[in-house]
């Protein structure tokens, strides 16, 4: 603004510099205009229309010039005002503190109505709020309910809050205090299974979509408030990995979302457990806000498959990579700094996942068709939760590449399926070797590198370990001098990782081989790797086919990984062609009754054990079934036992009469390999197999019912 604007009235000013702060690109130029005179003379903007003619001079034309150039330079109304309006309550605004828009009022609104019937209730209900730093979502529900308590955390760098005459009255809301720093800061643990809702604004904005938000947002609100990772979601995935653990039952979720990601939010909620998903707009008709509800204790077998059967299968389907692969494989990313990419990554609830744990260590994931990337430019978190690690145990694979990378790790035990103990004592054994310091801390595995770092040693895995060599394989790359270890697994999923290490520019010697020899260390580029064809999938549809009958292609298969499978399923009569890397399987009538041994590999895998008792369930004789790996991996023989299935165990040890033919019945799968096989046992079995618990499969299986679908099978995902 020039000085033509000296002894100007305040109707002259206010058009002169309206139309300025127009040209300079500042939106409302005149309402922005309109403010900052009304802040700089004392008067509301009603009283500003009625002095018009009032001349402006002196120190207050000099005041009002000083402001409107900081407006037009792209500094936020809100923080040159200092004050900022949101859901009709004033709230201070000092620099650094993320600026409450208009459209989150929408956000507020949703949580009255989800919280309304509990206005009246016996007890107090409880919200948190995972702030930005303004605290006005979590402030302003606690002047609306006056039951209501609330604690928040903030991300901002500053503190804000309400002005003084806002704050919650003694006796009415309890908005507890907004701390600066990360949002996850804990809520007291007596919180735990006991809130109702939990809502948030959180960051969402791309971080390649940065550079082009508005300057006044770019420039002036908190990065760490904007910042949603490569996909915009990386926030959204870890608030659903704990809603279920704060939430009681019947509790709401509340997020805010940007106008484009509604269909991928309401996916993220309705992976970990959400019912009841629901995309609300705001006043402008874009997405604004998803609400979800945790189950109650009847609700928690969520979706189900509903089966109509018998079908015989019959086309063609590609496999996707293993899962088992993955895993490791983006663990071993911690390993270094840089982006690392792996592709042909099946889009499994157990990967989107482990993003949320490498999320929380600092990395940045995406996810984007098959290709996954992680950036570890700012992972330096030492500690993987509870109640992350507690749901899946893969999680343990953190543990080597966090104390050989950071020094330091604390990773809690891990939990996962519901069966068989799968102790870490080889794991923390192998890393001890290496030099470890490790103690047991009230369920957190806590780990240390002595002075000088981890060194080479030797240790013989004494069972074999996939886990365990994967995870002191990961350490010992790092570790200076030779380590040798003996007794590896074998498995192509090790040696996947084997081959992704060395391909980073790790020296490691005798891949494939139970002896692996490490020189370190070695300073590792960022991985590069395309995942190998999951074997378990492929032997899980080769299965179908030799239980329901058929004639299947099944493409993109390392034959040589499914070759102890292939040689069970010929003895017990299928057909089985193979030409590169695809297999034809074709089954006709009966199977015949078979003995397998569960070995690790290169024998009969584990993992194919209840698929194939399935199979020997209708075959013509009496098959015998012995794991050799986990002696109490039978759970789901009382449920094949339901369809009709003649299944006698004794130890590690059962015995399956074979039966003409399954019948149709409700059952409940109790982890992932048992949902596939009730789902393959349901597609043979005369009439309606209904299979719950359906979220094991979903860990494993990417998309498996659209895919028996397209073969024939009569298979339908109901929502609960």
């Amino acid at each position: 603004m020039t000085s033509t604007a000296a002894n100007r009235t305040v109707r002259e000013l206010l058009d002169l510099t309206g139309a300025w702060l127009g040209e300079k690109g500042v939106t409302s130029a005149r309402l922005n205009a309109e403010r900052l005179l009304a802040d700089v003379l004392g008067m509301t903007r009603l009283e500003l229309f009625c002095q018009h003619d009032r001349p402006v001079l002196g120190p207050e034309l000099a005041r009002y010039r000083e402001l409107v150039r900081q407006r037009a330079a792209g500094e936020p109304l809100q923080q040159i005002l200092g004050e900022t309006e949101f859901y009709s309550r004033p709230f201070k605004m000092e620099p650094g503190v993320f600026i409450p828009r208009p459209e989150t009022e929408r956000l507020v609104e949703t949580c009255v109505r989800l919280l309304e019937p509990l206005r009246r209730g016996d007890r107090t209900p409880v919200a948190i709020e995972i702030g930005c730093g303004s605290g006005a979502i979590g402030v302003s529900l606690a002047l609306e309910l006056p039951r209501l308590q609330v604690h928040a955390t903030g991300r901002g760098s500053a503190g804000g809050g309400p002005t003084p005459r806002q704050r919650p009255p003694a006796g009415r809301g309890r908005a507890g205090p907004v701390p600066k720093g990360s949002w996850c800061e804990p809520f007291p643990p007596t919180l735990r299974g006991q809130v109702d809702l939990l809502v948030s604004n959180p960051p969402y904005i791309r971080t390649d979509d940065l550079p082009g938000l508005p300057v006044e947002v770019r420039d002036h609100d908190p990065q760490a408030a904007l910042d949603g990772g490569p996909d915009g979601l990386k926030f959204y995935r870890a608030i659903a990995s704990a809603m279920a653990d704060w939430l009681r039952p019947g509790g709401f979720v509340a997020l805010e979302i940007g106008s484009d990601q509604g269909e991928a939010v309401s996916g993220i909620l309705a992976a970990s457990g959400g019912l009841d998903v629901t995309v609300s707009q705001d006043y402008a008709g874009h997405d604004r806000v998803v609400t979800a509800r945790v189950g109650r204790p009847e609700e928690n077998d969520m979706d189900r498959f509903v089966i109509e059967g018998p079908t015989r299968l019959s086309g063609e389907v590609r496999c996707s990579g293993a899962k088992n692969a993955v895993l490791p494989l983006m663990a071993a990313a911690l390993l270094g700094r840089g982006t690392s990419v792996i592709e042909n990554v099946p889009d499994l609830h157990d990967v989107r996942f482990f993003m949320t744990i490498l999320e929380g260590l600092g990395a940045t994931c995406s996810l984007v068709g098959s290709e996954l990337r992680i950036n570890t430019a700012e992972a330096e978190g030492r500690e993987a939760s509870y109640d992350l690690v507690r749901k899946m145990r893969a999680s343990i694979y953190v543990l080597g590449p966090l104390l050989a990378f950071q020094g330091e790790a604390r990773v809690s035990l891990p939990g996962g399926c519901a069966w068989g103990p799968r102790p870490v004592n080889l794991h923390l054994e192998g890393l001890a070797a290496l030099g470890a310091e490790i103690a047991l801390d009230r369920g957190y595995i806590h780990a240390r590198v002595p002075r000088g770092g981890l060194h080479g040693g030797r240790f013989r895995f004494e069972p074999v370990s996939v886990g365990g060599t994967c995870n002191v394989l990961m350490a010992a790359v790092l570790a200076r001098g030779e380590t040798v270890l003996e007794n590896c697994a074998i498995e192509p999923e090790v040696t996947q990782l084997a081959i992704g290490l060395r391909d980073a520019g790790a020296q490691i010697e005798g891949i494939g081989t139970a002896t692996l020899r490490i020189q370190g260390p070695v300073t590792l580029k960022p991985l590069q790797q395309s995942v190998i064809a999951d074997r378990i999938e492929a032997g899980t549809f080769m299965a179908g086919v030799a239980l329901a009958g058929g004639r299947v292609r099944l493409t993109g298969v390392d034959t040589t990984h499914v070759g102890p499978i292939t040689a069970v399923l010929r003895e017990m009569g299928c057909d089985i062609t193979e030409d590169g890397d695809t297999l034809t399987i074709a089954a006709d009538g009966r199977p015949v009754a078979t003995e397998i041994i569960t070995r690790p590999y290169p024998g009969f895998p584990t993992d194919m054990q209840a698929q194939l008792m399935a199979v020997c369930a209708v075959a013509d004789g009496t098959s015998f079934i012995s794991e050799g790996i986990y002696a109490d991996r039978f759970t789901h023989v009382a449920e094949m036992q339901r369809l009709g299935a003649d299944i006698r165990v004794d130890g590690a040890r059962a015995t399956i009469f074979g039966v003409e033919k399954l019948q149709g019945a409700p059952v409940m799968a109790s982890d992932l390999r048992a949902s596939a096989a009730l789902v393959l046992a349901g597609v043979a079995a005369e009439g309606t197999t209904t299979v719950n618990r359906v979220y094991h499969i979903d860990r494993g299986y990417e998309r498996i019912e659209q895919r028996l679908a397209l073969l024939g099978a009569r298979i339908e995902r109901v929502s609960s």
